[in-house]
């Protein structure tokens, strides 16, 4: 389980929990092995291997076992590739598959065919029911086939618990304590109520009204209005949070990120089908300035500024940012707030150079920290070789026009340091050693 918390002047507050496919077991167990190598450090419970082992106990060596995900999700496939080399190394066979691979205990695979012994889901509950009819009344039906992650673990997930929690006769008091007080949506607004999906997981639906559109709040209230066992009211927390954090960040001498600019599950009828983040997502063109030039001069007036990088969505917003990001350098950290590399739609050749153009024109471009990666897919690192051809042609062809001296002793430490070095010493990575030269 997942636990999203928040800190208030009151104390820690629980947003929501994600009970159901939290994820993170690569993360948690084969990334933290390698991370303490360098770390002098004892590694955590290995999430994977606790599962493993169990379905050993439960199942007996042997064991054929159905983990099933949503197949067209990298990042979930790499989980339950993780998860079948801990299931091999106890004497199990792990099977990744679709969940309509799986009916009343057998596999239905091509080449794979045959019964199951159990099955660990890593599927989103809510998006069964959009599977075919067949497959979700197997799922629905079947209460025998020894399962991890069982289809009763969705109940927990849901934000509307805590309405029931008394009628269920469920003590918990550590988690009462910390939840907000929740309602039934009702029929008028109230600023200081949000409107929050009964299931969501990601963010994704959340009624706020100044972080979305008019369309987009106006779709959350009917849908409250009209379907109010779909959704919950939460006790809004305290505006300050942003704040809050980038005060702790600032003492802590961390990196703030700030991803600007996106519009999330835009296609109701796609999103409904497929659930959120499944390529319906797009750029955003809300205004950028006033609200952004209002938290940094709010943190820069406390002394509490952290270091920061702005991400920007919205090419129309390139200067915005560049230019925003100019005015709260303080002379004493070398671009203490940068602006950031392209990202998501962005992270291709023509926006990278709108992107390291925008900075160049407006800014220090040998501060520069590069490019950034999704942490959670090690298939996107290879972004990073794509940035460093992209950069070096720029600069290359900016060299070529007479543009900027044709001198490698200038160029070529600027390269190293934006591929490399800027980005060490600004977020104070020990690395051992300098790969780029401390030039």
């Amino acid at each position: 389980m997942r636990f999203d918390m928040h800190p208030l002047a009151s104390g820690w507050a629980l947003s929501e929990v994600n009970a159901d496919v939290p994820g993170g077991m690569n993360e948690a167990g084969p990334l933290c092995r390698l991370a303490v190598r360098y770390l002098g450090r004892r590694p955590p419970p290995d999430p994977q291997a606790a599962i493993a082992e169990a379905c050993a106990a439960r199942l007996g060596r042997g064991a054929r076992i159905a983990l099933v995900h949503a197949t067209s999700y990298s990042d979930d496939r790499q989980q339950m590739e993780g998860l079948a080399d801990a299931l091999a190394s106890v004497g199990l066979r792990g099977e990744p598959c679709a969940p309509d691979h799986v009916h009343e205990g057998r596999l239905r695979l091509a080449g794979r065919e045959g019964p199951i012994a159990g099955i660990v889901r890593f599927f989103p509950a809510e998006w069964l029911p959009n599977l075919p009819s067949a497959a979700w009344t197997s799922w629905r039906d079947d209460w025998c086939t020894p399962a991890c992650n069982h289809m009763a673990a969705a109940l927990v997930q849901s934000k509307r618990l805590p309405l029931a929690w008394d009628a269920l006769g469920l003590d918990l008091p550590a988690w009462r304590s910390v939840s907000p007080p929740c309602r039934t949506p009702r029929w008028r607004d109230d600023p200081a109520w949000v409107r929050k999906p009964a299931w969501g997981r990601v963010g994704g639906g959340v009624g706020i009204a100044e972080a979305i559109s008019r369309d987009e709040s106006r779709r959350i209230r009917w849908s409250a209005r009209l379907h109010p066992r779909w959704w919950v009211e939460q006790e809004r927390f305290a505006s300050y949070l942003m704040l809050f954090f980038g005060r702790l960040d600032a003492d802590k001498g961390w990196t703030k990120q700030l991803h600007l600019g996106a519009r999330r599950g835009n296609n109701t009828r796609m999103l409904r089908l497929l659930g959120p983040d499944t390529g319906f997502d797009s750029i955003g063109d809300w205004p950028q300035a006033d609200a952004l030039a209002t938290y940094l001069d709010r943190l820069d007036q406390d002394g509490a500024l952290p270091k920061m990088v702005l991400y920007n969505l919205n090419p129309a917003d390139n200067y915005v940012l560049a230019t925003m990001a100019g005015n709260f350098q303080d002379g004493k950290i070398a671009g203490k707030i940068q602006f950031g590399s392209g990202w998501w739609f962005l992270d291709q050749k023509e926006a990278m150079e709108w992107q390291m153009n925008a900075l160049s024109n407006t800014g220090l471009f040998s501060r520069f920290i590069g490019m950034l990666t999704d942490s959670r897919s090690f298939m996107s690192y290879p972004r990073h070789e794509y940035f460093r051809r992209v950069l070096c042609n720029l600069i290359g062809r900016d060299i070529e026009n007479g543009e900027i001296p044709d001198a490698d002793e200038l160029v070529g430490p600027m390269i190293e340091n934006i591929c490399f070095g800027n980005a060490r010493d600004f977020l104070g990575l020990e690395l051992g050693g300098s790969a780029a030269g401390s030039r």
